[in-house]
């Protein structure tokens, strides 16, 4: 199969037997890395019809908010934090907002709290739904690669962890330029594919998430697509991303046995404790370029000043 992000048939690394470490819910996939532009993808690709069976009843992105874990918790000020990031990007409070993977809304809620009037989600899965449209937030069940949930036009439309779980995100972003007004950003966080985190883990790295995430980006292959789509501007900043390392330090447990423990929703007793103490391993890859843990992108469309908009950590 050839990329689909720069047509390469090329590839230069492997990782075989990529096990869902997490909820056992699939068989090991394999991964191979682009040669030509860095993106990291399954190989084979699965089958559509076989992905909903990826996210099993406790999939941690669609728990409800405020359980009182510690978990829970830090959670909650990565999503505050993460709000107040993306709003300074987005702008205007007035702005029409859409997020796409919304998963239990937690995002959603903390830019109604940041004063965001307009603002709208949209998951396959329906966990949020009541929630949301109580607080005056719309709210649509759809799976993107199948249809756009709304008709309109948007200022912004913010991806969380989201892009990496597609068949085709090629496809998926040429489909979000029609729905961006003239001027409006598509949000992107996810993980790196040229984290330094993964030359450390190997196939226990975190970012793989097997069987979920299908399609891993590099800096350079974020931008060369987001070129090659038409959009005006396109930048990449770091993303320091401490869970990473908790939860790749937990794969590599249950598979060798070291630490083997029962999972709730994916995470072992331990699991948030390692993530704080490598919280400044995160950071710190921050400071190499192109290499740390996540990378946030905005892609804008319509005319720009080259480096509007962008999204550096902070």
């Amino acid at each position: 199969m050839t990329c689909l992000i720069c047509g390469s048939g090329s590839t230069n690394a492997v990782w075989r037997g990529v096990a869902d470490y997490e909820y056992g819910a699939y068989r090991p996939v394999d991964y191979v890395r682009c040669s030509q532009c860095g993106a990291i993808r399954q190989s084979p690709l699965p089958d559509a019809g076989v992905i909903p069976s990826f996210y099993p009843p406790d999939y941690r992105n669609y728990l409800s908010r405020g359980s009182g874990s510690f978990f829970s918790a830090l959670k909650h000020i990565q999503t505050q934090r993460f709000a107040r990031r993306l709003g300074r990007v987005v702008g205007s409070r007035e702005a029409k907002v859409l997020e796409l993977g919304c998963g239990n809304g937690a995002l959603l809620m903390a830019f109604k709290e940041l004063g965001f009037r307009d603002l709208s989600g949209s998951d396959f899965d329906g966990t949020a739904q009541a929630s949301l449209m109580a607080a005056g937030i719309r709210f649509r069940r759809a799976g993107i690669e199948q249809e756009f949930p709304f008709p309109e036009q948007f200022d912004a439309i913010i991806l969380v962890n989201v892009i990496e779980h597609f068949l085709d995100p090629v496809t998926v972003l040429r489909r979000l330029i029609e729905h961006l007004a003239p001027g409006g950003k598509v949000i992107l966080i996810t993980p790196n594919a040229a984290a330094l985190d993964l030359n450390f883990f190997g196939r226990y790295w975190s970012g793989f998430h097997a069987p979920r995430h299908i399609w891993l980006f590099s800096g350079a292959s974020i931008v060369r697509l987001g070129r090659s789509l038409g959009f005006a501007n396109v930048t990449v900043g770091a993303v320091a991303d401490p869970g990473q390392w908790g939860i790749s330090v937990q794969n590599g447990f249950q598979a060798t046995g070291a630490c083997h423990s029962r999972l709730s929703s994916g995470l072992a007793w331990y699991t948030v404790y390692v993530s704080v103490i490598a919280a400044p391993l995160a950071w710190l890859q921050n400071l190499w370029p192109g290499r740390s843990t996540s990378m946030a992108a905005v892609l804008v469309r319509g005319e720009t000043k080259d480096g509007d908009g962008g999204l550096g950590e902070n």
